[in-house]
């Protein structure tokens, strides 16, 4: 996987998965620095999108233990959520936050003394999504299209 330096520095920091087989590279080429054009990025906001409209939905953690992820109304427990996602992806989280991708505010119920966060795919983010999806479609559309006219020329 391609790492600029502040990502593996981060990644060190943190004590997330670094592989020494990681070649180093710019940031353009970055594979996991937190931009919108990162295909990551998009993973990230997919699946939290499906954790949040199925109900009752319970993610496999650790040793095969069971916990739910969504509390309702399409919110996500944020730090159960992490548990499921790939270090390098927790930074995505707070990109997509920041660009309203994803809206974030402490749980309605407590637990012990403690409120936690849950996140939620704004309206703009199931939009943005649709958008990415749409344009993949029309792409390969033109790209059998060229490929029927080069067959027949």
């Amino acid at each position: 996987m391609k790492m600029c330096q502040k990502c593996h520095k981060k990644h060190k920091e943190n004590g997330w998965y670094i592989s020494y087989a990681d070649e180093r590279s710019t940031v353009d080429e970055c594979q996991v620095h937190p931009r919108l054009d990162n295909w990551r990025v998009q993973r990230t906001l997919r699946t939290l999108q499906v954790w949040g409209v199925d109900d009752g939905l319970q993610i496999t953690v650790g040793r095969g233990q069971k916990v739910t992820v969504n509390v309702g109304d399409g919110w996500i427990h944020e730090r159960t959520a992490f548990l499921k996602l790939y270090d390098y992806e927790h930074p995505f989280v707070d990109l997509l936050v920041k660009e309203d991708l994803l809206e974030r505010r402490g749980c309605v119920r407590t637990i012990g003394q403690v409120e936690p966060q849950a996140v939620r795919v704004t309206m703009k983010g199931h939009v943005w999504l649709k958008e990415l999806q749409l344009r993949k479609e029309a792409e390969k559309q033109l790209e059998e299209k060229i490929a029927v006219e080069r067959a027949l020329s």
